[in-house]
């Protein structure tokens, strides 16, 4: 007979007390093992169960989990039946007290869970939190506190990166009161401050300038930020301050796609709010699906613009009007470490960010954006306004506290160097380091030469390293960057002077000079390679001139044998640039090959000594990060190193908006030198591309008109460059509707492409002919139908089998990501329409002129402007304007929707659906 489980037994069946149809019905045990087990939830199985059977605890160890700790846990099916059980039998309180588990914290917290009482999170212990969240997992019906404990762990390891900058901090209280007025968060103390804060409550909250905080490195901005984010993140009269906290140091964040830093803030603010969570996660769920619909489309198509944003902050507001509305308190935004995209982007992508700040602030006013960074703002954003605070020295409470966390425990010293020194970050450190070597520098009379003061510690603290070798090695070494074994001996050993020749080092010994001077700590920063360390850069920066003027030659003999080290090292390619840049003697290096937008010191050592180098380096400089040039420096350039500078800028502007390409065009066309710039055709191309994109399709066929005529050779890049510039012309008179002129360029370009097939078939230039050719062949089909030659129709197969043709590769979503790689955005359109005739299931066929003509009518009676057309496009198509064309005139976007639409709707002519 089986034994059925009751109160009063002592053996149960498992398969009724767990209802588990895997466990066989002769599994007789002790219930009480299991109770205990589950009400303890940790324990250790060999030491908290020694009153039972062996055979018991075997049971148990079998249905348990062990952990990383030593101990173990039910699993949590089993846990949860078994406290399912207890609770529905109430046997609950008897079995606590049964083990004696009152007092534990598991049994403590299911209690008052089950008993509905509000548990405090904040006061808890961290053991507590994490039983608490155990309870809270086995026990039906606590879902919502499950989403506030998840929000409230959140919003704490959120905050905990703010908490280890401000270990250190004092003082600074003017600074942090200029946030607090500029946040406008804290209550004024005061009759006349309470009514100022009204007045700039009504008259300037949609007016606020930016808040910009700049100062040298370790001066202590991100310190700052972080002290005034933790005084507010505490309640304040049940609110709390919103903050959104980006830091551009970390990789992934970029400022080419703006959009994403609103997901990442509405993220952010999900766990610091979890009331409004779910309003705050639709939004930001319905801002990535419109951008994640590039990649459903199998390719990457532009970043946001001022009107495909403008029509979701339009859908959100009217989505969520109440909520928006109801944001009474500032909302801050902190860039951090803004320098760093400073170097990365470009003039426009800078320009285009700061505006997508603005539009944001106009639909919140009460955002507050502050950017921290050590660099000045660049020229880039000088359209824009800052309020500027300049972080300074340290002041006297702050100075004390560094200098007595670094060992300087006599306040009457900490007074003193403060008192001599000043507040400066590398000198209070400096001196620290030293005191504690020779406290009696303090009562030096060098202390009063303050413009020696750093030269003078150093070469202070460099004596009290005994190896002279090593000494010798610290400076004039300190101009490298990067120090290892094979670093002092190739690079330093001779030009230090502690060799004639490197190969006389054996690294053995540069081995044991590494290691004396990495005990150094004041000489260095981390490095994530522990067989290296890097000197620091503010002590770099600050020694080099006296460097310089005391070891020019060794100086020079550093850098050259740096450069020599690294050339053939790809994966210190930006040692190799920084000692380039360094020496100053390698122009054309500059001019040719430098790129490291990747590494900001090298980049800041770029710009910041740019005015050492030729106007045409500057220039060259300028190209690589996208920043504007003078007009007195174009002109001294030269006018090639020029037209590529305005061809870099045209390629830009063609990706921002029509207000800026008209700037930029009006720029470019009252230059005395604009024709010796279109000499050069690669210019010559982008600026007829711009003047059509502008709608000037007269002038932008004039430009270009003559090309019509050359052709210089069978040279495959020449057919391409040639049949590139008709293909121009053959747009310009399709806007223009010229159908027979766009016929019979399109003719000539086919037959020079015919021509080269067989050349190009495979070869390194097959994407582009193939791009080139299906563009060509797309639009003879246009123009046939347009001219009422035949009823045409392209077939998706012979669009295919064209491809094949011309790259060997059926795989037309390969192709799609191929042509990507070939100017991907400027290709935009054609991207597009490419896609849309490969996902077709019937043929395409194109409209005749007058059917055409009507279409577009059709269009302009519905939108007027950009905007209007936006909207449009977003209805028709599911994406926006900047998905299928370039930026431009309305009256060319119109036309190129209305192509996209030809295309999209398979030659099915109907009335729009947007009204």
């Amino acid at each position: 007979m089986i034994l059925k489980y009751s109160r009063a037994m002592t053996e149960f069946n498992l398969n009724d007390f767990l209802g588990d149809p895997n466990i066989s019905d002769n599994s007789y045990i002790s219930e009480s093992i299991f109770k205990k087990a589950a009400l303890k939830h940790d324990f250790n199985i060999e030491n908290d169960f020694t009153e039972f059977k062996q055979e018991d605890i075997d049971l148990l160890k079998d249905r348990s989990v062990l952990k990383v700790d030593g101990n173990s846990q039910l699993n949590d099916l089993d846990q949860k039946k078994i406290l399912q059980k207890l609770i529905n039998n109430n046997e609950l309180q008897d079995t606590i007290s049964l083990f004696d588990l009152n007092n534990a914290i598991f049994s403590e917290l299911l209690f008052k869970v089950l008993r509905k009482e509000k548990i405090g999170v904040e006061a808890l212990s961290n053991e507590q939190i994490y039983y608490y969240g155990r309870v809270l997992k086995l026990i039906p019906g606590n879902d919502s506190a499950q989403i506030s404990l998840k929000s409230y762990l959140e919003k704490k390891h959120f905050f905990s990166k703010f908490k280890k900058p401000i270990q250190e901090f004092a003082g600074r209280k003017k600074e942090l009161t200029i946030l607090k007025n500029y946040v406008d968060w804290l209550p004024a103390s005061g009759f006349l401050s309470k009514v100022e804060k009204v007045i700039r409550y009504v008259t300037d909250w949609h007016q606020k300038k930016f808040l910009l905080i700049k100062g040298i490195g370790g001066i202590g901005k991100t310190a700052l930020i972080s002290k005034f984010i933790d005084n507010h993140s505490i309640i304040k009269k049940s609110q709390t301050l919103p903050f959104v906290y980006i830091d551009f140091d970390l990789i992934g964040f970029s400022i080419e796609e703006p959009l994403n830093f609103l997901i990442e803030g509405l993220k952010q603010l999900e766990f610091q709010f979890p009331n409004q969570n779910e309003a705050l996660k639709s939004i930001r769920i319905d801002i990535s699906k419109s951008l994640n619909k590039d990649s459903s489309r199998g390719y990457h198509s532009r970043a946001s613009n001022e009107f495909s944003r403008e029509y979701l902050f339009d859908r959100f507001r009217k989505m969520h009007k109440n909520k928006i509305e109801s944001i009474k308190t500032p909302v801050l935004i902190v860039f951090d470490s803004f320098e760093e995209m400073q170097y990365r982007a470009s003039h426009y992508e800078l320009i285009e960010f700061f505006e997508f700040i603005k539009v944001i602030s106009d639909y919140i006013p009460r955002i507050r954006p502050i950017f921290v960074g050590r660099a000045e703002m660049s020229e880039s954003i000088d359209e824009f306004d800052f309020y500027e605070l300049r972080i300074e020295e340290f002041d006297k409470e702050s100075a004390n506290v560094i200098l007595d966390n670094n060992g300087v425990g006599d306040k009457k010293a900490r007074d003193r160097i403060y008192q001599q020194l000043g507040g400066n970050p590398l000198v209070l450190n400096l001196a620290a380091n030293l005191y504690k070597k020779s406290p009696e520098f303090i009562y030096s009379k060098q202390l009063h030469k303050r413009a020696e003061i750093q030269e003078y510690l150093v070469g202070r603290i460099l004596q009290h390293i005994h190896d002279p070798k090593a000494r010798d090695i610290a400076v004039p070494g300190l101009l490298v960057r990067k120090v290892n074994p094979n670093v002092i001996r190739d690079i330093l050993a001779k030009a230090c002077g502690i060799v004639k020749n490197s190969q006389e080092l054996s690294f053995e010994k540069a081995e044991e000079i590494f290691k004396i001077l990495k005990k150094e700590s004041f000489l260095m920063q981390s490095s994530n390679n522990e067989n290296e360390f890097i000197f620091r850069q503010d002590l770099r920066i600050a020694c080099e001139k006296m460097i310089l003027a005391k070891y020019s030659e060794e100086a020079k003999m550093i850098h050259r044998a740096a450069i020599k080290f690294y050339k053939d090292k790809p994966e210190d390619r930006t040692e190799y640039n920084y000692h380039v840049l360094k020496l100053k003697e390698h122009s054309d290096f500059i001019e040719e090959n430098l790129d490291i937008r990747i590494d900001l010191e090298s980049a800041e050592m770029l710009q910041n000594s740019a005015h050492e180098l030729s106007d045409k380096s500057q220039l060259s400089i300028k190209n690589i990060y996208g920043s504007k040039a003078s007009l007195d420096m174009l002109e001294t350039a030269g006018s090639e190193s020029a037209s590529k500078y305005y061809t870099r800028q045209m390629e830009e502007v063609l990706l921002a908006d029509f207000r800026k390409m008209t700037s930029l065009h009006d720029e470019i066309s009252q230059t005395s030198f604009l024709k010796t710039y279109c000499k050069y055709d690669e210019f010559l191309f982008i600026y007829a591309t711009l003047k059509q994109r502008l709608g000037k399709f007269n002038e932008s066929i004039e430009l270009v008109y003559h090309k019509k005529q050359v052709r210089t050779s069978n040279d495959l890049k020449d057919i391409y460059n040639h049949s590139t510039f008709l293909f121009l012309l053959a747009e310009n008179y399709l806007y223009l509707k010229k159908y027979e002129d766009v016929y019979k360029n399109l003719s000539i370009i086919n037959n020079f492409l015919e021509e080269a097939q067989e050349r190009v078939f495979l070869g390194p230039m097959a994407v582009k002919f193939m791009t080139l050719r299906l563009k060509v062949i797309y639009l003879l089909n246009i123009s046939k139908s347009r001219l009422s030659l035949k009823t045409n129709q392209l077939l998706k197969d012979e669009f295919l089998d064209l491809a094949d043709q011309n790259i060997g590769n059926n795989n037309f979503e390969k192709y799609i990501i191929e042509i990507t790689q070939d100017r991907p955005k400027l290709n935009v359109k054609w991207i597009y329409l490419f896609t849309e005739i490969y996902k077709s299931k019937e043929p395409i066929f194109f409209f005749d002129s007058d059917v055409f003509e009507n279409y577009l009518d059709d269009l302009h009676r519905k939108a007027k402007n950009n905007k209007e057309l936006e909207y449009i496009c977003k209805n028709e198509l599911d994406v926006f304007l900047k998905d299928i064309t370039l930026e431009g005139h309305f009256k060319v976007l119109i036309f190129d929707f209305a192509m996209a639409l030809e295309v999209s709707n398979l030659n099915r002519p109907r009335k729009l659906r947007y009204q």
